[in-house]
This record gives structure tokens, C-alpha cells and sequence, in this order.
């Protein structure tokens, strides 16, 4: 178990040779809906890969088969690399109540008590704004780093909305962007994309929302997923479009999140859903989880129990999110332990 910023998992598998009898399972819990969040099927807690491991597992199994020698594994704490890529086109300038909609998103990215401001230490933020003024893409840019909410502040406060809305174009170059300044190792990097209408291409206003999906397909192929949030009333089977392009979701599958703000709570609510999601994602390895007994699983965080369903649910084989109170309290935690178990039938090594 590894303190001071890495996260004790341990995993204890059992291999073969060993009793049938399986461990009780943990409870099954609903999650709470965080507001301002139109979802196709799917948890608005639902995750996308993060973190890196520090450790493998070890099997020192007898030869004989007689008993079950546990395998120990460690992983460090994922710090993601998170773009938020901000619809600059004129329609932003719109009044939207007292203020703008470039102003309101600006006021929900950049509040004090904001997603942002609380979770700067512990995700490298960085921030894009696109449109097609004198370029096409026209992208100004704040690298991801960390303690970087005053940088997104400043660059917020200057851009002034204007021209088209070439959304494909500009995703394809927030993913160049990380490729040529890539995020430090084991940091996963996403995507979050804020816009208030559908994207049509350079210096038309024709809409034209082909190349965005693909644009977001490309990306998540390019492993980096993307998130949207749609403002003053987009087409909301564009953002499911989108949504489930930059999840990966393939026909037959529940849809991706999605999520839509209204007013400056209702956009800090989807902003904190998604980032508090990006940060609370723990990545297993030495053994990947049978996704259909997740719920046979025991996860703690410092030493308290969590209930499945309610406190963690289980991503895909090797991914485990904390949900709700168990990630806030994980957050605020200067060097959180969580333990991690499933039974010997729930995991293939």
C-alpha cells in the first residue's frame, strides 16, 4: 500500500485450485443526477480511462494448486489533461439574460469557488477558444498545466467572439496540440467542448454537423475522449451524436452523456460533474474485472467501505470511479488509500 500520493489497490485474486465460495456482495446504490445533464442512457458519472500504475502484480502460487496466494498491485494517482475548448464564433456574443453566452460560459470556467479554481492542483487544465475570423481554424490557446485558472482567466477576458464555427476542424487541432505538447506521462488527456449551436465550416453559416462527429470519433480513436456541453438550446440530437462520438459508442450500445446549461449553476454543475469525473477515476492492472460482477467487488477509501452503485461503479474491466461523497472526499484527501477486491471468479489475470 503506497501513501503520500499514490493509492493503495489491492487486489486479491484468487487462482485456481481454490473454494468456490464467493465473498458477499457489496450493496447496490443509485446515483444522484447532478442537474442541467440530459443523459442517453448512461450514469453522468460515467468514466473515461485514467491514471497509470506504479506496480505489477506478483504470483507466488504453489506449484500443487492447494491454496490461493494473493496478488498485491499498486497504481499512483492519475492527474488528467483536461482542454476546454470554448465556441468563440459571433453567435457567443448573443445576450443570454443579463450577460452573454461567451460571458456566462467565462463566468462558470472561471469562479472563484468554480471546478476549475478547486481541482487546479490535481488536473492539468488548459483552455482553447475557436472560431473562423481571420483563420480556419482561429484557435487561441492556454496550454494544460497545473494551477493554471489564472492563465485561463486572462485568456477568457481578451477573446472577443467572432466569425463561423468550424467545430471538426478545430477538435482535429486541440488533438495535434496534444500530440505535439504532450501531456506529462500517465496523464490522460480529454476533451470538453462548450458551444451554443450546431458548427457549420469556414466562413459559412450553413450548418453542416458531419465533420464535427467525426472530428470526435477521431479523436477518441486517437485516445482522447471528448465531453460537450451544449448552451441556449443546441439540437440535442447533435450533442447525443456527440456525445457518442467522442465516447466511443458504437449502434446497439446505451448513448453517452451529455450536458446542457442553462444559466451560470447549471453550467458550474455540468463543468464539476465532468472534471470531479476526470480526477476520481482509478486504473487497475494485473488482472482485468468481469464487468458483469462488478457489483462483487470491495473497494475502501481510507479504511471506510464505499457501496457499489452509489460510492464507485465499475467503468470497464480495469477502470474504477468514485462516485458522489467518495470522490469529494478522495479530492480532498492529501494522500487517499483505497483498497480494491474481487473474487477469484470475477477477474481474469
Amino acid at each position: 500500500m503506497v501513501r503520500h500520493g499514490l493509492i493503495g489497490l489491492v487486489c486479491l485474486l484468487l487462482v485456481a485450485g481454490c473454494s468456490t465460495s464467493v465473498p458477499p456482495a457489496a450493496g447496490d446504490g443509485g446515483g444522484g443526477d447532478g442537474g442541467g445533464i440530459a443523459d442517453g442512457g448512461t450514469s453522468d458519472a460515467g468514466a473515461t480511462d485514467a491514471g497509470t500504475t506504479d506496480g505489477g502484480a506478483t504470483d507466488a502460487g504453489p506449484a500443487d494448486g492447494g491454496s490461493c496466494t494473493p496478488v498485491a498491485l499498486t497504481a499512483a494517482e492519475a492527474t488528467p489533461s483536461i482542454v476546454v475548448l470554448v465556441d468563440g464564433s459571433s453567435s457567443m456574443s448573443v445576450a443570454m439574460g443579463n450577460t452573454t453566452r461567451f460571458d456566462l460560459v467565462r463566468a462558470a470556467l472561471t469562479d472563484p469557488s468554480g471546478a476549475i479554481a478547486r481541482l487546479q492542483a490535481k488536473a492539468y487544465f488548459g483552455t482553447s477558444v475557436f472560431a473562423s475570423a481571420q483563420a480556419c481554424p482561429q484557435l487561441a490557446s492556454v496550454l494544460p498545466s497545473l494551477n493554471n485558472a489564472p492563465a485561463i482567466a486572462n485568456l477568457l477576458a481578451s477573446y472577443a467572439p467572432a466569425g463561423s464555427t468550424p467545430t471538426g476542424l478545430a477538435i482535429g487541432a486541440v488533438v495535434s496540440l496534444l500530440s505535439s505538447h504532450a501531456p506529462p506521462a500517465g496523464s490522460p488527456p480529454m476533451i470538453v467542448l462548450v458551444t451554443d449551436g450546431l458548427p457549420n465550416d469556414c466562413n459559412s453559416t450553413t450548418p453542416n454537423t458531419g465533420p464535427a462527429i467525426t472530428a470526435a470519433g477521431d479523436a477518441y480513436a486517437a485516445g482522447v475522449p471528448l465531453d460537450i456541453v451544449g448552451i441556449a438550446g443546441v439540437d440535442t440530437t447533435y450533442l447525443q451524436q456527440m456525445a457518442n462520438a467522442g465516447a466511443g459508442v458504437t449502434a446497439g450500445q446505451p448513448g453517452a452523456a451529455y450536458f446542457t446549461g442553462s444559466d451560470l449553476t447549471s453550467l458550474e454543475s455540468a463543468f464539476g460533474i465532468i472534471f470531479d469525473r476526470a480526477v476520481c477515476r482509478l486504473k487497475i492492472s494485473g488482472g482485468t474485472v468481469d464487468t458483469a460482477k462488478a457489483s462483487t467487488g470491495t473497494v475502501t477509501l481510507d479504511g471506510t467501505a464505499l457501496t457499489y452503485g452509489t460510492d464507485w461503479d465499475l467503468a470497464d474491466g480495469s477502470t474504477i470511479n468514485l462516485l458522489g461523497t467518495a470522490c469529494s472526499t478522495f479530492e480532498g484527501a492529501a494522500a487517499p488509500t483505497v483498497d480494491v477486491s474481487f473474487p477469484c471468479d470475477a477477474v481474469t489475470p
